[in-house]
């Protein structure tokens, strides 16, 4: 290959020899007058099949050196092409050398053969346009446009050109219609590939591929000639396929110089250019041709009824059928793309979400049918704070992942008739209809703690706040209620809590050194969650742990129905309770047996350190919680020895929580249990470890849970309160 590339003259210069041996042969063999079989069948093995076998061979060597490029296609197509019409050729000439002169009969099984080869050098043209990058429906369409052109086409070029001119000859309504085949496929070539050239600025173009279109052109044209030389072929001594062959071996010629070209040119190894569309741009296109085809139903069925029942009638009926079918097929596949485009209109893409337009709708619908039935609509505005950090720092792909597992994970969480709505790449709303704020606000806190642990970037949490409103307790009507639940959005990020904020419960911070304040809070919060999350991963029984730890206290927590504050300060806790632990040696945090008198002092110590680690948070209600979460009701714990109620309420819910906790995960020292088990021990330990009330309260959360798991459905936090009351 790199032989010929550095010889580009020589091979090129042969190659133009062999169109000229080709040309001139073919007027010479018409100039001497030379008839007959035998005559016959030289001209076409030399000057036809053998131009043929050369241009296959030429681009089957294409089709290997650019077999990792996107020009293989192409060439691979090409050489098909040519392999089968050579076959269906070099039958042609021996049937009208040793038993027909006229060639097969239009119905000879050969002719699928030629029907083959006019679809794959439509295919030809097609991947010369590009088409396959449009989408599916866009390259339907243009099939069936094309295909719709010709079925229109066939009966006129039948009924007013072929058919009088076959009429006489025996079979003359089939050899009609077999003719009337041949412009058709050479004017849907010519189409295609004016389309190209029209669409594709020809100045920039290499001499291969000037040369191949020039190619496509002049087969287009002589295959549009195809009935005069079949009825020169019918006349006395005629020798119209004859010369209809010598025409296609120069046009086979030609086809090799192309390829000589190609296989010259220094930048084989790169893929064809894009070409543009084959589909015509323009309202010209877009707007008039359908009607054209269209109207011409009416027209060709007219023309069908002037023929009559007759069996020369059976072309132009069978063409109506197939275009009435191909205009049905049509206006399907338009349909499609209407829908296709409507859901692009209505879906952010980033998300796969609904987005802000579907949201306007949906809702005011929704709010429509609320106030019909007098029922509450809640509104859950998220939104991601920090992710120009996130794409600066990983690029936009990751964030863009981070992203989209928010909007899956919103979705998951979200009870039917739930829905989700992406307004912006980092904005979402959830509208649960039915559902009123308090309830949306658990569900709301449920997500945002799974969003904790699976939303990561580079293994860090993404900054998610959540602002809740609800119809018609604070909006009168759509603008009004996302108003509020934007309002309460921005309460959320101000807020030194938990970031879920219900409208109206919470007050926005007051200056913005204040809101400063607390930004700067919530960085130090994130920061300690990460060495919580650190600390968690020094131990594989540990993984999640604080997580978990925090679900299950939060939920515990609501269904003591403990003010809203105070269950954000017990799920902060648990997020949060065993951050001492950094200041643990390895050896003692992941020893096996039993712990010793200095490695247990050095264990019971990281509640204190814990809450001095936490201290610089200012989140006040929270460091007794973290401290105390390790008492005992019997005063039997540590660090500080307290007892009964004297223990911070959030510290016992923590208490029952972390011990199930560990005891369903296992620990180095002690394998994993199940919930039952777990919950037996429990029971036992009420009124010497865990605070008995709470603890009884836990243990039928638990055991509804497990009822609820039973029935093979998704548990819902909290769970009720009339089912463990």
């Amino acid at each position: 290959m790199t032989r010929l590339i550095e010889h580009p003259r020589l091979v090129r210069g042969l190659s133009w020899s062999w169109f000229a041996i080709v040309a001139v042969g073919v007027v010479a063999f018409a100039a001497s007058g030379a008839v007959g079989p035998a005559a016959n069948v030289v001209s076409d093995l030399t000057l036809y099949l053998a131009p043929m076998a050369v241009c296959a061979l030429g681009a089957l060597v294409l089709a290997f050196f650019t077999l990792r490029t996107g020009e293989h296609r192409f060439w691979a197509q090409l050489f098909l092409a040519l392999v089968i019409t050579l076959v269906a050729e070099s039958y042609w000439t021996w049937y009208s050398a040793a038993v027909d002169p006229l060639g097969p009969p239009p119905t000879s099984p050969v002719l699928l053969l030629y029907f083959a080869v006019c679809l794959v050098f439509l295919s030809v043209a097609v991947t010369m346009g590009r088409a396959v990058e449009q989408r599916v429906a866009d390259r339907v369409r243009t099939v069936l446009d094309f295909v719709a052109g010709a079925l229109v086409a066939f009966p006129l070029i039948y009924l007013l050109w072929t058919l009088p001119m076959f009429s006489a000859a025996e079979q003359g309504w089939q050899t009609a219609a077999l003719a009337a085949g041949y412009p058709i496929l050479g004017i849907l070539l010519l189409a295609v590939t004016l389309s190209v050239l029209i669409g594709w600025r020809a100045r920039h173009w290499s001499g291969w591929e000037r040369l191949l279109a020039a190619t496509a052109v002049s087969f287009a044209l002589v295959l549009s000639t195809w009935p005069l030389w079949y009825a020169d072929q019918i006349g006395p001594g005629g020798v119209g396929m004859v010369r209809f062959g010598s025409l296609l071996g120069v046009v086979m010629a030609l086809l090799t110089v192309a390829i000589a070209y190609r296989l010259t040119d220094p930048s084989l190894a790169v893929p064809l250019e894009p070409l543009p569309s084959l589909r015509p741009e323009g309202p010209l296109f877009r707007r008039v041709y359908p009607i054209v085809v269209v109207a011409a139903l009416p027209v060709l069925g007219l023309l069908a009824f002037e023929v009559g029942p007759s069996r020369a009638g059976t072309p132009v009926a069978a063409a109506i059928t197939l275009l009435a079918v191909t205009l049905a097929a049509r206006s399907v596949v338009v349909s499609l793309e209407q829908a296709d485009n409507l859901r692009k209109l209505s879906v952010d893409p980033a998300t796969g979400m609904l987005n802000r337009t579907w949201l306007d709708t949906t809702l005011r619908r929704r709010l429509t049918t609320a106030q019909h039935e007098g029922t509450p609509i809640s509104v859950t505005a998220y939104d991601v704070a920090d992710e120009d950090r996130f794409n600066a720092v990983i690029g936009h792909s990751a964030g863009e992942a981070a992203l989209a597992k928010v909007a899956t994970i919103l979705a998951e969480e979200s009870p039917p008739p739930g829905e989700v709505f992406a307004l912006s790449a980092y904005e979402f709303v959830v509208m649960l209809p039915g559902t009123p704020a308090p309830e949306a606000a658990v569900i709301a806190r449920r997500t945002w703690l799974r969003l904790l642990r699976e939303a990561l970037v580079a293994d860090r949490p993404l900054d998610i706040a959540a602002g809740i409103a609800e119809y018609p307790a604070h909006a009168a009507d759509a603008s009004e209620l996302l108003e509020a639940a934007e309002q309460a959005l921005t309460t959320a990020r101000a807020v030194e809590s938990e970031p879920v904020v219900v409208y109206g419960e919470a007050e926005v911070a007051p200056d913005t050194e204040r809101a400063a304040l607390q930004a700067r809070l919530r960085t130090i919060r994130a920061t300690i969650q990460k060495l919580a999350e650190a600390v968690d991963a020094r131990d594989e029984y540990t993984r999640e742990h604080s997580l978990n730890v925090s679900e299950l206290a939060t939920a515990l927590a609501q269904v003591l129905d403990l003010a809203d504050e105070d269950v954000q300060m017990v799920s902060l806790a648990g997020l949060l309770h065993d951050v001492g632990k950094v200041g643990v040696h390895d050896e003692i945090l992941l020893k096996g047996g039993t712990l010793d008198a200095d490695e247990r002092a050095e264990m019971e110590s990281h509640p204190g350190l814990g809450e001095r680690i936490l201290a610089p948070t200012k989140v006040d209600a929270m460091l007794p919680i973290v401290r105390s979460h390790h008492e005992r009701w019997d005063g039997e714990g540590y660090p500080d020895g307290l007892a009964g109620e004297a223990i911070p309420i959030g510290a016992r819910i923590l208490a029952v929580c972390d011990a199930y906790e560990a005891m369903t995960a296992g620990r180095s020292y002690q394998p994993a249990i199940d919930s039952e088990a777990a919950i037996g021990e429990i029971e036992r330990n009420e009124g010497t470890q865990f605070d008995p009330e709470l603890a009884a309260t836990f243990v039928r959360m638990m055991t509804q849970l497990e009822v609820v798991r039973g029935a093979n459905q998704a548990p819902r936090w909290p769970v009720q309160l009339d089912t463990v009351s």
